[in-house]
């Protein structure tokens, strides 16, 4: 009985990772884009 609980665990573990890491990168590239767009928008300022 303990055995498809740990396999679960992990699995949801594994998840649970994996959209960590996807939300990750959704943050660090809207932040870069939005950096970039700052810039664009100071250049064209200037």
């Amino acid at each position: 009985m303990e055995r498809p609980y740990k396999v679960l665990l992990v699995k949801m573990w594994f998840i649970n990772l994996k959209s960590t890491v996807m939300f990750d990168l959704l943050l660090s590239n809207s932040y870069f884009e939005s950096e970039s767009a700052i810039a664009h928008f100071r250049e064209i300022n200037v």
